[in-house]
């Protein structure tokens, strides 16, 4: 991102990335952060990056509605792996229910790979129980049990269960395909399946009409009889983790994909042959389950239910699996949103949510991959019942006397080097009180976490502390150390040198299974050449390297550092219960001339976004940021932009801004200026790719410009850093193979992504 100056009183000063528009700070007079002062000029300061832009045309579907759905009854003890007794009758009145369906154990004869989707029941049932979900609420449909007959009794129970002014969840973890569309109202001439487990994946012309799949076309008035049952004042929530494409062809590490590329090519049934297709007129986007003529619904139906669906991934990409803290194999889309929902509260807003999702889905280095969203987007999640989480966490039993587990694991931050310490229960500020112990997380899942005690007060047993509560002293935050896998089809003196070559950095590990980056062969393999790639989605992340020239180590080196820095910088997330900051970004009509911001208007949001509600941007489209402070605390206010080729920048303050210009007052929001009032204008520049705006709010000044300028060298000794300049400079060094620790009061994080997407067409 980079910053311009404006058309009138330009001044030339060395800054970072902006530019700068005219605009009060606030119809108030309030500066927008303390100690500004109001101006109507726009200045230049220096430079700054761009973004793109795309909108694809909305898919027009529609539906004649389907038979009814069988008992849920029928569902009643069907379910398989572990999962609580589901679908059985609830207690009156149950304000959260959700349904889950996880299928990856499909049978060899449907011709459907077999996926991981089972480990993503255990991500998904916990974070929904931290949010408030009753055991006996939660249906879990998994592999067998999950057939077409499994799949629509498990639909029909989440239907009966909901209550008005309800909350319902219906959560899919399996594969995704395509189908002829049989009405014509797919813009691509398909329609979305399901894949339950029996459904043929046969591909051969004519010989399967999809009886065995679920339809889009059938799903949505399901979903909108769900969305009648818990009315205008409830909330159904969709989650598809699949795609309904899939990959030609793959890289020889790349993860599974929850989808096929080839379409099921059936006739169209004679009596829809006069409804005509739309096949080739444009590019099908939107999940179709919000399409009111395929819901059978009508515009302005205020009976309705507010419904949000979120997606894996666009029609036109695959869904990747990726790897939880535990290096399991799991849903990219069930993995970020369990992450996820253990940082709302009762105010976060579906966009929101979505923004954090789109954040950490960017962190798994899924190149080609973007979540969707659709629906009522600014609704508050869950309907305002989202549960903030406790600062504390309970020990749910002792093993001998130096081991506890915590009710609580990975998804509430507690990984493993993490430090807690163990108070009375009832400690409501553990800061100045005697811990009774303390101890270091070793193991962490989901739901749990075992801790070693490190040291307790005198006369304390393991058993003294069942009781008590655990508080955070230090989050860890995970290492840098990135898994490098040499092609076997490489020269082995070829090999000897880059392992040679990669020991001299700490972080880096040779492996032959599970890799994070493959280097193998460039294209065509004659030439000689070789290339760094990402395993996950088999993306390049380096052009052809010469491996005769001296510098093709360093190059192997600098692409292993910068995947390292971008994974572990976009990951990162951090919450104090006294700051909450959160970002707006705001796209213009301004333009970039003579290297100034010109123009005052603003577009509707609604404009710059894809059909999947991500911020679709090109090279010179320019957009301003708010900044929001809902919290206790003042906070000061920094912002990194994390670029799609791992470069690292500080989009604000200007060191010369640092202080009260970046210092955001409890219970204010201002679009960002500098310190004497000048409104900042942004613009994003190539590489195309996904781009990360990382938010850092402190109680304290934090500068990252000598950590950025240096490039992580020559900023003193660790004790002279500030825990974040720390994590920024371990990120650059590229040194640490240990995990970093922060104390919780560090500061809060807030993250959107931006699909920088090439000009033209």
């Amino acid at each position: 991102m980079r910053r311009v100056p404006g058309s009138e009183c330009p001044r030339v000063t060395v800054s970072s990335a902006r530019a700068y528009g005219s605009a009060r700070a606030s119809s108030s007079g309030q500066p927008p952060f303390a100690g500004c002062r109001n101006r109507y000029h726009l200045e230049f300061r220096g430079r700054e990056r761009p973004v793109q832009h795309h909108r694809a045309a909305r898919t027009i579907r529609m539906l004649r509605f389907t038979r009814l759905l069988p008992a849920a009854g029928l569902l009643c003890g069907v379910i398989s792996r572990g999962s609580s007794p589901p679908c059985r009758p609830s207690p009156p009145g149950p304000r959260k229910v959700a349904l889950i369906v996880a299928i990856g154990d499909y049978p060899a004869a449907s011709l459907y790979p077999k996926i991981d989707a089972a480990n993503d029941t255990t991500l998904v049932r916990t974070a929904l129980l931290t949010q408030g979900f009753d055991s006996a609420n939660i249906c879990v449909v998994a592999d067998r049990a999950a057939t077409r007959e499994g799949i629509l009794a498990g639909l029909q129970w989440l239907t009966d269960t909901a209550q008005p002014g309800g909350v319902a969840v219906f959560h899919y973890s399996g594969h995704g395909h395509r189908i002829t569309d049989d009405n014509g109202d797919e813009l691509d001439g398909y329609d979305e399946l399901l894949v339950p487990y029996g459904a043929p994946g046969d591909l051969r012309p004519g010989n399967y009409h999809g009886q065995r799949h679920i339809r889009d076309d059938e799903l949505a008035p399901i979903l909108a009889a769900l969305r009648r049952k818990v009315g205008p004042t409830g909330n159904v929530l969709v989650l598809i983790d699949a795609c309904f494409s899939g990959s030609a062809t793959r890289g020889p590490e790349e993860l599974p994909v929850r989808g096929v590329l080839q379409p099921i090519e059936v006739p169209v049934p004679p009596q829809n042959a006069g409804l005509g297709t739309t096949r080739g007129q444009g590019e099908d986007v939107g999940s179709g389950l919000l399409d009111e003529r395929a819901s059978g619904t009508r515009g302005g139906d205020a009976a309705l239910g507010p419904m949000v669906v979120i997606s894996a991934a666009r029609h036109d990409q695959v869904a990747h699996e990726t790897y939880d803290d535990n290096g399991q194999p799991v849903g990219s889309l069930s993995l970020a949103l369990s992450r996820a929902l253990a940082r709302i509260d009762s105010t976060t807003t579906y966009r929101a949510l979505f923004d954090r999702i789109a954040v950490a889905m960017a962190a798994m280095q899924l190149s080609g991959q973007q979540p969707q969203i659709e629906g009522a987007v600014d609704t508050k999640v869950f309907s305002g019942q989202g549960v903030s989480q406790t600062p504390f966490f309970k020990v749910a039993s002792v093993a001998g006397d130096t081991g506890l587990t915590l009710r609580g694991g990975s998804l509430l931050g507690l990984l493993p080097q993490t430090q807690v310490a163990f108070l009375p229960a009832g400690t409501r500020d553990p800061r100045g009180v005697t811990p009774l112990a303390s101890g270091v997380v070793r193991r962490a899942d989901a739901a749990t976490a075992t801790v070693a005690l490190s040291s307790r007060r005198a006369g304390t047993s393991a058993a003294d502390l069942k009781p008590s509560w655990a508080f955070v002293t230090e989050y860890a935050y995970g290492d840098l150390r990135v898994r490098v896998k040499l092609d076997a089809a490489l020269a082995s003196r070829l090999q000897d040198a880059i392992r040679a070559s990669l020991a001299e950095v700490p972080i880096l590990q040779i492996v032959a299974t599970k890799p994070d980056l493959l280097v193998t062969r460039a294209t065509p393999a004659a030439s000689g050449s070789i290339v760094v790639i990402a395993a996950a989605d088999n993306a390049p992340l380096t052009g052809a390297i010469d491996p005769t020239k001296p510098d093709a180590g360093v190059a192997i080196q600098d692409a292993a550092r910068g995947y390292a820095r971008s994974r572990y910088l976009r990951q990162i997330e951090m919450t104090d219960p006294r700051i909450n900051v959160s970002m707006e970004l705001i796209p213009t009509s301004r333009r970039i001339v003579d290297n100034r911001c010109v123009g005052t208007d603003t577009l509707p949001v609604e404009g710059k976004r894809g059909a999947g509600g991500e911020w679709e941007l090109v090279p010179n489209d320019v957009y301003l940021l708010r900044i929001r402070n809902e919290g206790e605390d003042a906070a000061y206010v920094s912002i990194l932009d994390l670029t799609p080729d791992g470069r690292v920048e500080q989009l604000f303050p200007d060191r010369e801004d640092l202080g009260s210009a970046n210092m955001l007052p409890p219970h204010r929001s201002y679009l960002i200026h500098d310190s004497v009032g000048h409104l900042d204008c942004y613009y994003v520049e190539p590489p195309d790719g996904v781009e990360v705006l990382k938010l850092f709010a402190t109680h304290e000044r934090v500068d990252f410009t000598p950590v950025l300028s240096r490039r992580g060298e020559g900023t003193g000794g660790r004790g002279s850093l500030s825990p974040l300049q720390q994590l920024l400079s371990d990120a650059y060094h590229g040194t640490r193979s240990d995990p970093a620790t922060t104390p919780p009061s560090t500061g809060t994080t807030y993250g959107i992504t931006i699909v920088v997407k090439k000009s033209g067409p």
